[in-house]
């Protein structure tokens, strides 16, 4: 064989095994389930979190869960005990700095968790706005890079509250950039040090909690770079500085806040639906119970 020859068939022996090598592998995967006869509480879980002390604590309709990988310890309201959980009805949870868990639940309460007498302090929110009777759920807890903690109303809005004497501080809420769009928050995260962003029933906000400015980002029908729907119910901000915009109808938006004011929204159509209530990494909230990703033992 010929030199020249002999060099075509090592490229091309090199070319298939490159080729071999880059195709893409399916990851074989294995999900534990764990429902209600695994000693979870109720089947609807609205929130994940693991703590610093690496219990795992899931908000359902019935009860706060805390699974130590073997069983589930519930806590719910008892209506005899002023230091139980205020409402089974747990929407959202938080870890601060100290290491204090806190608990958003349905009748306006923010619960504190004391790990050492496994009993709670319940701090009341003020009265929600005009037209919000019944609406005083609290949606999301939040704490931003300075040590501010957040919390998102269903009805009563964005409030700032201090730990160390149980006061909420509303903000405002109106149009023209004055105040948030809506007093109905569903989330909250933090982009750059000091800019909030909040999901609401009535679009995105961006809140630069230093200069006070406030910028709305809503759907504007037959503009696809804008965002998909107004109903923003989740967000979640990656390691890249990318905004993921979850919504209630109208799927995931990929949102590049890098490129200044006026940031490029993608809305990513090929969701399996159209409702994304969580973004989480190593658990996923589900309706049926949830579950845990382990990897596969051969």
């Amino acid at each position: 064989m010929g030199i020249m020859k002999m060099k075509k068939l090592v490229f091309f022996i090199v070319f298939l095994a490159m080729s071999f090598f880059s195709l893409p592998v399916e990851k074989k995967l294995k999900f534990d389930h764990f429902s209600i006869r695994h000693g979870l509480s109720q089947g609807e879980v609205y929130c994940i979190i693991r703590d610093s002390r690496g219990f795992m604590w899931f908000g359902t309709e019935n009860g706060l869960n805390r699974f130590d990988g073997n069983r589930f310890t519930v806590f719910r309201n008892d209506p005899t005990d002023p230091n139980s959980l205020s409402n089974d009805f747990v929407y959202t949870i938080c870890e601060d700095q100290r290491h204090n868990l806190w608990i958003g639940t349905a009748d306006g309460e923010l619960n504190k968790f004391h790990p050492v007498s496994e009993t709670f302090t319940r701090y009341k929110i003020g009265t929600p706005g005009p037209g919000s009777a019944g609406h005083n759920r609290i949606k999301s807890i939040y704490i931003d890079s300075s040590a501010v903690m957040w919390v998102g109303i269903w009805g009563a809005g964005l409030q700032r509250f201090d730990p160390v004497k149980g006061i909420f501080t509303p903000y405002k809420t109106g149009e023209n950039q004055t105040g948030l769009s809506s007093r109905f928050i569903y989330t909250i995260c933090e982009g750059p040090p000091g800019i909030l962003w909040i999901g609401t029933d009535n679009g995105l906000n961006r809140l630069d909690t230093r200069g006070k400015q406030l910028t709305y980002y809503r759907n504007k029908p037959g503009d696809p770079r804008s965002l998909s729907s107004d109903d923003v119910v989740s967000l979640h901000n990656d390691y890249t500085g990318t905004l993921w915009v979850g919504t209630r109808d109208r799927g995931l938006n990929r949102f590049n806040a890098r490129e200044g004011p006026s940031p490029v929204t993608r809305q990513m159509k090929k969701t399996r639906t159209a409702y994304v209530t969580i973004m989480f990494t190593p658990f996923s909230g589900t309706a049926g119970g949830c579950c845990g990703l382990a990897p596969l033992t051969v």
